[in-house]
């Protein structure tokens, strides 16, 4: 229905309250919002309920917040928000869908609803937010929903586009979310009725330049992400605008033992330009399956991060046919994932690291009195593209106590940046924290220490030669300096080697040992006879 004029809108509400009134039996429902092409906005309400009949024209071009809740809790099954020009854009402050069932909101192509200045002082609030509610759709293709990021200047984690709190039958479609003060979309719980949300479809969705997250999965069961796009999350936030990220393009981060996340699936998206990882699993619950497949992870600080807590984890986390590529810092980084928690599977995925300084790094972050059983890791049939540093994958954190358990490169293949062939691995269990294993001149495993570097020479004093003796298992330089600090021999050494000093005069010297891959150095005395 196009509307010109206010004769013409009073004539269509007439004609269709009048054949809504010959209907009545089926209790028809419609709510359609309306507007003047030439910038005036004008509401056409037109609400059947049995037998009562509204139908009532509402002018407001400043804030429509009013509006279209009133169009929320009226009882329609369907709310159009229309196209009114280039120029025109829906003011509105929070709104909110509590309590609801069967409601279809529709922003016709080339509406922007924008959030409106000062309406989100209180931080915890979010634009639209669904609670306790069932089959709810948000249909918005090439339609936008803006937030004022900029406006938001304190420590910010809330403030989201969408949130989808205990809900049930949700499918949010076409939309692109921008600018929002926390999160694009958020789905969770309120954790006062139902602990997670169910049955939810996100597809064709476009999240920019949100401050927190493009999207937080906290608790949910059934879930499909489909053919969207995660950009640029955490970018061009003010210095304290959601400072405490994890600027992720996607978070699944349940915070409490007894949120769910079951029956995830992700599939086919964009996840670019995320000041965080362009994926993000922390910490955990009790789960069944995710699916993370065939997706697109390009130029985030880090590709696929995995933090763990011991929490009792169950089910499996599965990564398939997904590309990594461009200037990540990290392809993978894993942190404290325990064996016997959540498995973890790479299949057919792809790491095109050719500007990535570590393409898989795996972490301890506090070192435990007690024995750690570290993996339940299996890279399988997964691709190492230009490979530039001999290491493949780094282990930081690790000492006697640490074991590195269940960790499997199988069936995959590595091709360094200076090789026209593929390289293949062989089938490996690494069961030793020192243990590097080689593959055709790449050592798939080296380790990393976060401790001061510690260095040792024997004999001492020297006559001809000494054995170098330092706690890391990686290449180190090595440099001797005489009494006038003047340079008089550069090695590159391993723990255990014999250092040649035959062309060295009689004294003292100062050795320095620069182990680079975790930027520790160390230096000591030595006296040569």
């Amino acid at each position: 229905m196009d509307i010109f004029d206010h004769k013409i809108l009073r004539m269509s509400c007439f004609k269709l309250c009048l054949k809504a009134w010959i209907n009545k039996a089926s209790m028809n429902r419609c709510f359609i919002l309306r507007l003047f092409l030439t910038g005036v906005m004008v509401c056409s309400f037109i609400n059947v309920t049995g037998t009562k009949l509204n139908c009532r024209t509402v002018y407001n071009h400043i804030d429509a917040t009013l509006e279209i809740q009133n169009a929320i809790n009226s009882g329609a099954d369907t709310i159009i928000i229309p196209y009114m020009g280039i120029d025109s854009i829906w003011i509105s402050g929070p709104l909110s869908i509590a309590n609801k069932e069967d409601i279809c909101i529709i922003l016709e192509p080339g509406v922007i609803l924008e959030s409106k200045s000062g309406s989100f002082i209180n931080k915890y609030v979010g634009f639209l937010t669904l609670n306790n509610s069932h089959n709810i759709r948000i249909i918005g293709y090439k339609a936008e929903i803006r937030m004022l990021k900029q406006e938001y200047s304190d420590v910010g984690q809330w403030r989201h586009g969408i949130s989808v709190l205990s809900s049930d039958s949700i499918e949010i479609l076409g939309v692109n979310i921008s600018s929002t003060g926390g999160d694009g979309i958020y789905v969770g719980s309120n954790r006062d009725t139902v602990i997670y949300s169910s049955n939810v479809v996100i597809r064709n969705v476009v999240t920019d330049k949100c401050a927190r997250n493009g999207i937080s999965i906290i608790a949910c069961r059934n879930l499909l992400i489909e053919d969207c796009e995660f950009l640029n999350t955490g970018r061009g936030n003010r210095p304290n605008n959601a400072s405490n990220g994890p600027w992720a393009g996607i978070d699944l981060e349940p915070n409490f033992e007894y949120e769910l996340l079951d029956n995830i699936v992700i599939n086919n998206c964009i996840l670019k330009l995320n000041r965080g990882a362009g994926i993000l699993y922390a910490y955990g619950a009790s789960i069944n399956d995710i699916l993370i497949s065939n997706n697109q992870i390009i130029d985030n600080k880090v590709g696929i991060s995995l933090i763990g807590k011991q929490r009792g984890n169950t089910g499996k986390l599965s990564f398939v046919n997904n590309v990594i590529s461009g200037k990540h810092d990290f392809g993978l980084y894993i942190s404290n994932w325990i064996q016997n928690d959540l498995s973890v599977n790479f299949d057919g995925c792809t790491f095109d690291i050719e500007k990535i300084p570590i393409p898989v790094k795996f972490v301890i972050g506090e070192r435990s009195k007690t024995p750690i059983n570290y993996g339940n890791i299996v890279l399988n049939d997964t691709r190492f593209q230009n490979v530039i540093h001999p290491c493949l994958i780094y282990l930081e954190g690790i000492d006697s106590v640490n074991n590195f358990n269940n960790i499997l490169l199988t069936n995959s293949k590595i091709k360094q940046s200076d090789k026209d062939q593929d390289v293949f691995s062989e089938k490996e269990s690494i069961n030793s924290s020192y243990m590097n294993k080689s593959v055709a001149g790449t050592n798939v495993f080296c380790v990393i220490e976060k401790r001061e570097l510690v260095i040792n020479y024997y004999p001492n004093p020297v006559v001809d030669s000494f054995q170098i003796l330092c706690d890391t298992p990686n290449q180190i330089d090595l440099k001797i300096y005489d009494p006038t600090g003047k340079l008089v021999l550069i090695k590159l050494a391993r723990n255990g080697e014999y250092i040649d000093l035959h062309s060295l005069t009689s004294g003292q010297y100062i050795i320095v040992a620069n182990d680079p891959l975790n930027k520790r150095m160390a230096s000591k005395s030595m006296i040569k006879l």
